[in-house]
């Protein structure tokens, strides 16, 4: 297994903006691979993937090589299949096909969310579809036509990736049609397709309900023989039962409520050794670079005891 990382949306001069410019991105490579870190995850978070031609792709792809660096995995956002979006967003799926290629990348990693009901309350509170008592576009929403829909799509985007050896991995992920290991494994069956697989993110699976539907034990014991990305990340959960919510503080790999450890075992007895792609990028006031070399010197530790 190698190490990964989501670059920062805090990075002086950098702030939030889409679009992180070539001379901050060279930075931030050299600080990742001083740091021990073996590629990164491109994603629509932090630039505009889909507004970037073939020649863009091509010059990011080599000032990652230029530090040492992989694309871990492409992230072109979660896509919804069945409002009426779908056509555009399967063609957005159909083009991260070709630019994972061009950035030599062997897996998408992509979540399926639900339809945005939010676009009705513009009052609800930001954040607040996340560790309550329901999950808004989550897999307990979910009818049978939306998911039919959605592995129709997702069957001819995994048949034009196979062509080009590409994973398509589904992760787990808040508001989502796949949010939990049962959910994950139905969509899995109905696709039917050997190169769609899982992103077992157990800190989605911790976050995603009031109370979590799941041990994150038993997820990942299902679900390790069927990743091909992972995301690393962790968080502490407060639960406030007279709201019927939770709450959830973002802390480094090794102190929140999943066990790692116990995930990167399970992973290894499962015969994974693709990628563990920490977060923690979006919106956390924290020293990014403090946070990532912690996580990384902990992960390593765990993978030097498995050798």
């Amino acid at each position: 297994m190698d190490c990964a990382f989501r670059w920062p949306i805090r990075w002086y001069p950098f702030h939030g903006m889409l679009g992180m410019p070539a001379e901050v991105r060279r930075e931030v490579f050299a600080w990742a691979s001083r740091a021990g870190f073996a590629g990164t995850e491109v994603s629509v978070v932090h630039l505009d993937l889909f507004a970037m031609s073939d020649a863009e792709l091509a010059d990011l792809r080599d000032e990652l090589a230029d530090a040492g660096l992989a694309t871990a995995a492409l992230n072109p956002g979660g896509l919804n299949f069945v409002t009426e979006s779908a056509p555009e967003n399967l063609a957005k799926m159909m083009r991260a096909v070709e630019m994972a290629r061009l950035l030599e990348s062997g897996v998408i990693n992509t979540t399926l969310p639900g339809p945005n009901s939010f676009q009705s309350s513009p009052d609800t509170p930001e954040g607040w579809g996340i560790g309550g008592r329901v999950s808004i576009g989550g897999s307990r929403m979910a009818v049978d036509y939306e998911l039919e829909e959605t592995a129709d799509a997702l069957r001819e985007v995994a048949d034009a990736a196979a062509e080009v050896d590409i994973t398509i991995a589904i992760e787990l992920h808040q508001n989502c049609y796949v949010d939990n290991s049962a959910s994950a494994l139905a969509m899995l069956e109905r696709v039917d397709r050997d190169n769609l697989r899982v992103n077992p993110d157990m800190g989605n699976v911790t976050w995603s309900y009031a109370t979590p539907e799941e041990r994150f034990e038993d997820a990942m014991v299902k679900l390790a023989p069927l990743a091909a990305y992972v995301h690393v990340k962790n968080m502490r959960r407060v639960h406030v039962p007279d709201l019927e919510r939770a709450s959830f503080f973002p802390v480094t790999v090794e102190e929140g409520e999943v066990d790692w450890r116990f995930c990167i075992q399970a992973l290894a007895a499962a015969g994974y050794d693709g990628w563990l792609t920490f977060e923690g990028d979006t919106g956390y006031g924290w020293d990014h670079q403090r946070a990532m070399e912690r996580n990384i010197r902990y992960v390593s530790e765990i993978l030097a005891e498995l050798e």
